[in-house]
C-alpha cells in the first residue's frame, strides 16, 4: 500500500513538472515575441532614417542639378544660393543615410534576451532531474 502512495505521489510530481514546464515554455516564447517586437520596432525607426536620408540625397542632387542648369544659362549670382542649398541638402541626407546604416548594421534580430532565460531554464531543470 506504502508503494502505491509513494508511485502516485511520483506520477503527481512528473505530472506537476510537465505543467510546469509548459508553462515555462509558453512564458519563455511570449518574452522571445515580445524582445522580437522590440527589436522590428527599433529596426523600423532605423530604415526611416534611411528613407529620409535617401529623400534628403535625392533632393540635394536635384538642386544641384538645378544649380548647374541656372549657373550655365544665366551666370547671374543667384545661381551660388542654389548650389549652396544643394550641398547643405546633400551633406545631411548622407549623414541620416550613413547614421541610418550604421544602426541597422548593428541590429541584431536574434531574441538574445530570451536565449539567456532559456539557458538559465536548462541549466535549472537540469539541477532539478539530478
Amino acid at each position: 500500500m506504502e508503494e502505491s502512495k509513494t508511485n502516485h505521489s511520483l506520477s503527481e510530481l512528473f505530472g506537476e513538472l510537465s505543467h510546469e514546464f509548459r508553462k515555462l515554455a509558453r512564458q519563455e516564447f511570449e518574452y522571445a515575441q515580445v524582445e522580437f517586437t522590440e527589436k522590428i520596432t527599433r529596426i523600423s525607426k532605423d530604415a526611416l532614417f534611411v528613407g529620409i536620408g535617401g529623400s534628403l540625397a535625392y533632393a540635394g542632387l536635384l538642386c544641384l542639378i538645378a544649380a548647374a542648369v541656372c549657373a550655365l544659362a544665366l551666370v547671374v549670382s543667384w545661381w551660388l544660393a542654389a548650389f549652396i542649398v544643394a550641398a547643405i541638402t546633400i551633406f545631411f541626407g548622407l549623414l541620416l543615410l550613413s547614421l541610418g546604416i550604421y544602426r541597422l548594421r548593428k541590429r541584431r534580430l536574434v531574441p538574445t534576451r530570451t536565449i539567456e532565460h532559456l539557458k538559465e531554464d536548462k541549466e535549472w531543470l537540469t539541477k532539478q532531474i539530478t
